[in-house]
């Protein structure tokens, strides 16, 4: 399956004022108990996004944001979201929540631990080779990171880097296992484990083009939601991925002494299946356009109708395309003609931001064969969908999209 969104965000400040600091703070919780009930991790994803945008990123949230990526999208959603946390300790002033080195510490071994387990559990192939490089320069960035800023060594970081090169070993071909040991024997810097420098700056330049569950992230330095006014910092520009649709996300919160170690239990209404609205893209947009049709007015009013707005239920419009053409393109056309249909909905019915998710899933959910024409017509399409989560489109609390 195959996402893409962005994800813009200032460095923020102590989330525990925020609503959504209960949510994760009791959902979490079960990663705590004997019974070891199951994490919706969904839930998680959707309300770390969501503090994003109202308090910004700081360490306790990327750490959350992180692990529930790793569950969710494997060792591809854990090197997306470890960019977010290189940038995160990288940062200067203002330094992101929480400014305690020891509480840093502490976060960063709560994340690893859990991480560790996540790994073993992980059925990998050869194919997950560059990715599982990757990750390990990026820890390494991190062990590095805290070493040049005087911060407590995390033992479960280490324990998590050794993790990770025996798993590279496993996964490499003997050959290739052979001119690493024969070049590092020789001093050879360049090796090929030496041309996976995770930099958070420039991830696109070795991002395959067919990476799943693409996320583009940007740091800026903004406002924080909890503190005086600031001088503006300089932009940190922290890239996943050359292709930039936007979808400012939102808000997260919770923790602040405790570290979800000892949190409540939680029960969560299980989600129902939700009835989805096919769009012929062909009936909205010209082709390889993503501007509505002026008689897409008529297919949209006729559609919709039953679509309407409702506090705890989201809007989630995912366009999809057929396989023919470049997936980067394809990609990119699908989620703007997802926006261009919520931007219709908004503009009808006055429907606040926090009401939506918008997707872009370009070839990677076909109804049909894209073999044939009949078939790739089918799968030009933007589906909406109602889907039930607590406290989504509540009345005042407008956010940007926020992917699922």
């Amino acid at each position: 399956m195959t996402l893409l969104f962005e994800l813009k965000y200032r460095p923020g400040g102590d989330p525990t004022g925020f609503a959504q600091y209960g949510a994760l703070h009791e959902e979490l919780s079960k990663l705590a108990q004997p019974a070891s009930p199951e994490v919706n991790w969904e839930w998680v994803e959707y309300q770390c996004l969501s503090l994003f945008k109202e308090n910004g990123a700081e360490l306790q949230s990327a750490a959350a944001f992180l692990l529930a990526r790793m569950h969710l999208h494997g060792l591809s959603g854990m090197e997306q979201a470890l960019a977010l946390v290189v940038a995160l300790l990288a940062h200067g002033e203002p330094v992101p929540w929480p400014p305690s080195s020891s509480a840093r510490a502490q976060i960063l071994a709560w994340l690893c631990v859990h991480l560790q387990s996540v790994v073993r559990r992980s059925e990998l192939s050869t194919s997950d080779l560059l990715l599982a490089r990757r990750i390990n320069a990026g820890l390494t960035q991190i062990s590095e990171l805290l070493g040049r800023k005087n911060q407590p060594s995390v033992s479960a970081l280490e324990e998590l880097r050794q993790q990770f090169e025996k798993l590279i070993r496993r996964l490499e071909p003997e050959s290739v296992t052979s001119e690493l040991a024969i070049q590092q024997a020789a001093g050879g810097a360049g090796g090929a484990l030496g041309m996976h420098t995770f930099n958070p700056f420039h991830v696109a330049n070795v991002l395959p083009s067919s990476t799943p569950n693409v996320l583009v992230v940007s740091l800026a330095d903004g406002h924080r939601a909890d503190s005086s006014t600031r001088s503006r910092k300089d932009v940190f520009l922290f890239s996943l991925l050359a292709l930039l649709c936007v979808i400012v996300l939102g808000g997260l919160g919770w923790w602040g002494h405790g570290l979800w170690l000892a949190m409540e239990h939680r029960q969560l209404a299980q989600m129902a299946d939700p009835e989805v609205v096919h769009l012929d893209s062909l009936m909205l947009f010209p082709s390889g356009s993503a501007q509505l049709r002026p008689e897409s007015t008529k297919v949209l009013i006729n559609s919709l109708m039953n679509i309407k707005a409702q506090q705890d239920w989201l809007i989630v419009i995912t366009g999809h395309s057929d396989a023919v053409g470049n997936v980067g393109q394809n990609l990119e056309l699908s989620l703007a003609r997802a926006a261009a249909v919520r931007d219709w909905m908004q503009r009808m019915g006055d429907i606040p931001d926090s009401c939506f998710v918008v997707q872009g899933f370009g070839a990677g959910q076909p109804l049909a064969s894209n073999d044939t024409e009949e078939g790739r017509s089918t799968n030009r399409r933007v589906d909406i969908r109602l889907v039930p989560q607590a406290g989504a489109c509540a009345t005042g609390h407008a956010q940007e999209d926020v992917p699922s």
